[in-house]
């Protein structure tokens, strides 16, 4: 790689670290974090687990990670510690997937690094919800974290070594997995059995073979425990049942509005970054570039999709929450990278929009960060000092009224509704431990 395309990727990488980490500096806890803040400051980070799990929220390994961070008093070490957590593991994952390229395995561990978070700058922008997905407590303990575990598991199981020490690692990733996000575990299992089930087609390796085995048992025990718990009972009472063959028909409809009320709107981001990354890496594909891959390719994906939503579809006969959508935007990259790869293919790989495209990346990350420095500050101060407000108020009226906040940007935003009755008002009143109610005045 030419020493022009190094300094963009480095500058692309050092940009996109700046972004993520100061999304996190402005980041404040909203919705259901308010909840976490008063339930450990009630009942202690152990007791607020087992009363989740008895009484609404069973995702025990999700809930602990949460509840844990919550009980962390500085907000800025909180943020910076979950961030962190997140950056690490997927940048890890990926480091680790890419060196089992044969490929990448002549390239240093600085080049490696730095591609591992180009990967990760990809997904992140590319996610449905940034807010929801990255910065959100209540959400990303639990999906987000759970998806960068499940990829820092898959590198574990194709690695070319297994011991004890490593079976017990891969058992441990795929538990939590399993205890965090059961949609993804699920998923997981599927995918499982199905790759045991093709390994000779697959070529899957003796040692990869019993890993995934680990991974399976692993998942099926915890994603068990989490499914069986006394607080499911409570939430299905939300939710209306319907018939298998039902959910099956509807949940075409649900993967096509997926794919066409979402996918379709972060699609140039993906194809502008897939290609950039099969600009910058080359591995083979024995496959030939014609409409039956594309179809191929695209088929499997739409296939993916169907499955990772079923559960979903069968429980709420909705699409499933956008925070919980990475898997499926992390399996569009994939598709993509395949599909530009074969492209490249045509072309010899001719690298010669490898510096055109980078720069263009760097450009857009430069006015996200202008974009985001002009609002992150406005809202992070305007909620601490409509928190500092209400805390030395004296609640003499039944109602405090405030003005609303201003726009949150990138972050999940600590907005109130304008219905004091409203579970986010209360929400927020508890975690402050203010025993009033609150409502926010609209403005016309």
């Amino acid at each position: 790689m030419s020493s022009t395309k190094n300094i963009l990727l480095l500058v692309n990488t050092l940009v996109f670290i700046l972004l993520f980490f100061s999304l996190s500096y402005y980041n404040r806890p909203a919705h259901d974090d308010f909840y976490s803040i008063y339930t450990v400051n009630e009942n202690g980070v152990i007791g607020s687990v087992i009363y989740q799990y008895k009484y609404w929220c069973t995702r025990y390994i999700a809930t602990f990670i949460s509840f844990s961070v919550t009980a962390i008093p500085d907000i800025l070490v909180r943020n910076m510690l979950m961030s962190s957590l997140l950056f690490l593991i997927f940048t890890w994952s990926f480091y680790r997937i890419l060196q089992l390229l044969p490929a990448l395995q002549h390239k240093s561990k600085l080049h490696l690094l730095q591609l591992s978070i180009f990967i990760l700058s990809g997904l992140f922008y590319s996610s449905l919800n940034i807010g929801e997905t990255w910065f959100w407590l209540s959400a990303n303990s639990a999906f987000t974290l759970g998806l960068g575990i499940t990829l820092l598991g898959i590198s574990f199981v194709f690695s070319n070594t297994s011991t004890i020490f490593q079976l017990l690692v891969v058992y441990l990733l795929f538990f939590l997995v399993g205890g965090m996000h059961e949609m993804l575990a699920i998923f997981l299992i599927i995918l499982g059995f199905l790759v045991l089930f093709l390994a000779k087609k697959l070529n899957i390796q003796p040692t990869q073979f019993q890993q995934i085995l680990v991974a399976q048992i692993a998942l099926f025990i915890s994603v068990s425990l989490l499914i069986l718990g006394p607080g499911n009972s409570h939430r299905e009472a939300f939710f209306e049942d319907i018939g298998v063959f039902h959910s099956l028909f509807l949940n075409i409809k649900m993967t096509g509005i997926i794919g066409i009320k979402h996918l379709l709107f972060t699609l140039p981001i993906m194809i502008v970054w897939s290609f950039t990354f099969t600009q910058l890496v080359s591995f083979k594909i024995n496959l030939q570039l014609n409409l039956k891959t594309v179809l191929t390719v695209l088929g499997a994906f739409a296939a993916l999709v169907y499955i990772y939503q079923l559960p979903v579809t069968y429980k709420t006969q909705d699409i499933a929450a956008l925070r919980t959508l990475l898997p499926i935007t992390c399996i569009a990259l994939i598709s993509l990278v395949l599909i530009t790869q074969l492209l490249n293919k045509t072309w010899n790989n001719k690298k010669i929009l490898t510096v055109p495209f980078l720069l263009a990346i760097l450009t857009v990350q430069l006015f996200l960060i202008r974009q985001q420095y002009h609002i992150l500050p406005s809202y992070s101060k305007a909620l601490d000092e409509r928190i500092q407000i209400i805390e030395n108020i004296e609640c003499k009226s039944n109602i405090i009224k405030v003005p609303p906040l201003p726009s949150s940007g990138w972050i999940k935003s600590a907005e109130l509704s304008s219905n004091p009755k409203n579970n986010i008002n209360k929400h927020f009143m508890n975690g402050l431990g203010i025993n009033c109610e609150i409502k926010v005045l609209r403005t016309e």
